[in-house]
Order: structure tokens, then sequence, then C-alpha cells
């Protein structure tokens, strides 16, 4: 009699404490504000931009163009124009390191790749001038008898049409400078590394009034094959950003209404959200910032990595697997 009444006391016990975890498990999730770790800035231009952003195991790497002589989070001294510049964050917003990349003149960065080394691979494009064109040279019988010696005429203005990749370490420093001059003026957007030993560089290129897509390949020695043209075909953008998590996803966007799963969610105003989803749909967690999305990565340490617009800078915020 006595082990039957344990028994039904450790049943007691179980059901009870399931229906304990089944109630936490469908308590509704509410969304939770949250502020950006840190907000910094460039180079203190305000025609500084961020083009791409990237992880590695303990950084945030951030590419793009400054126009500033530094102060933020690119500390370097201007190279002269607009330069593109690769600049390290760690995880709390703290600078580790940054590079100005170009010359003289005007030049822009805008996508990153890493290879199997952990070396990072920047994209970009350099402001092209065309050969001066030399004296001619004096006739037996000058035409001049004064003697009045000819400039040469300058170097026309070619714009960006020098496909540029730089190679940098992890550490920060400048491995190598790869270029190719295109027909015309062109706008990489993207660089992919393939696993082994090549990189595919997709963007627009002029084609007279209008554009056309490119790609090109790159290997690892820094030889470009040829670049291809296509249509244009320009992306929409996405309403809702899907980042995979793991085996669950976070989805990105602006809400201005009710979401599905969270009844306790009435904005006053269209807001910047980012909810987590388990692979079955449900909500996991939500939160809500300020500022304008500019790009969403994730990795298991530290978890998404949001990099917003803000109004006195770029915002870094890392939220938790599971925060909120």
């Amino acid at each position: 009699m006595k082990v039957r009444a344990i028994a039904l006391a450790l049943v007691s016990c179980v059901l009870i404490g399931n229906s304990s975890v089944a109630s936490a498990a469908t308590k509704p999730v509410k969304v939770i504000a949250i502020k950006p770790l840190k907000i910094g800035t460039l180079s203190g231009a305000t025609g500084d931009d961020i083009s791409s952003a990237l992880l590695t195991n303990a950084a945030v790497v951030l590419v793009g163009t400054a126009e500033g002589n530094g102060g933020g989070w690119i500390t370097s001294p201007a190279l002269g124009g607009t330069d593109g510049f690769i600049t390290e964050l760690d995880f709390s917003g703290t600078h580790l390191w940054d590079l100005r990349l170009g010359n003289s003149g005007d030049e822009i960065a805008t996508d990153v790749a890493k290879d199997s080394l952990g070396s990072l691979w920047v994209v970009g494009a350099v402001n092209s001038l065309s050969a001066p064109s030399a004296s001619p040279t004096p006739s037996t019988t000058p035409l001049n008898p004064d003697g009045v010696s000819v400039d040469p005429a300058p170097a026309a203005n070619l714009g960006l049409t020098q496909l540029t990749v730089w190679k940098v370490s992890r550490a920060g420093q400048l491995l190598a400078t790869y270029s190719l001059l295109a027909p015309a003026v062109i706008n990489p957007q993207h660089i992919r590394f393939d696993g082994s030993a090549n990189f595919m560089i997709t963007g627009q290129i002029a084609a007279g009034a209008s554009a056309k897509n490119f790609s090109v390949s790159l290997d690892a020695s820094g030889s470009f094959g040829v670049i291809v043209q296509n249509k244009l075909v320009v992306a929409k953008p996405l309403a809702t950003l899907i980042v995979p998590a793991g085996i669950n996803n976070w989805r990105i966007f602006t809400s201005s209404s009710a979401i599905a799963g969270i009844p306790s969610w009435a904005p006053k105003k269209a807001t910047l959200v980012a909810i987590s989803y388990s692979k079955a749909g449900r909500v996991l967690a939500a939160n809500s910032m300020t500022g304008k999305l500019r790009f969403a990565l994730w990795a298991r340490t530290p978890g998404l990595v949001l990099i917003t617009e803000q109004s006195t800078g770029f915002g870094l915020t890392i939220v938790t697997p599971l925060a909120g």
C-alpha cells in the first residue's frame, strides 16, 4: 500500500511538472525594446558609409567609404579624396584596428569576403586617369623661334574604372592589391569565396546611358578572369530579412501593426523589430530597436548582430539567441 502511494505521488509530481513546462512554453512572448551596445561614427564626415559587414570568431568587420580625416571607428589619416576602408570592432563595439584602402584619388570599398586562412578580401573601385599625352618632339625647324616649351595635356579622369581587390591580414595589414582596368565605370557589389581558392565578383558596369550586370572571377594569386556582362537585373528590396540561426531563424522588418503570435504588440509608429522563430514557426523571442537596419548577421557566438543607421552614427546591437 505504501509503495502504491509513493508511485501515485511520483506520477502526480511528473504531471504537475509537465504542466508547468507546457505553461511556460506557451506563455505569450512580449516585444522587449533594446538599445545598441555602442553608437559610433566612421571618419566624422557626412558622406561616410558602410557598404558591407562580416563576422569573424571574435569581431565584426565593416567595410565602406570614408571622406573625413578620422576620429571614430576609423582612426587612420585620410589618403586623399574618398577612401575605401576596413575596420574591426569586438563584440562590445570597441575599435580594434582600421585600414584605409586606396591612394590620393577617389576610391570606394563595397564588400568583403574571408578565405579559408582567415585573410580578408575587400572589393572596390579606384579612380583611373588616362596617361597624359607626351610633349611633341621638337622639329629641326622650330615653329616657335622664342623656344617656348609646350606643356603636355593633363591626364583625363576616367572615373571609377579600376576594379580593385585588397587582401588584408586578420591583424589589419595590407598584404596585396590586385587591379583590373574595366572598359567603363564599374560598381562591384559582392565578392564571394568558393571555399577552395577562387572568388567571384559581381555588380554593375556602365553601358552607355544605362548599366549592365557583370561578373568576373579572381584566384588566390590575384589573377582576374574576363569580365562577363549581362542584362541588368535589379533585385527588389526585401520587406522582411530572414537570417538563418541554426535550426531557427530571425526575421527582421519594420512593424507598424500587430504581429501574429505576439498579441500584446501594438506599436504607435513604425518600429524596427527582430523576431526569433522556431523551425515550426513558433515565436521564441522578440525585440524592438531604433534606427534603420543596414546589416544583420548571425553566429552561434555572439548571436544576432545588427548594424543600424542612427541619427548620430551607426549602431552595433547584439541579440542573444533567446533574448526576450
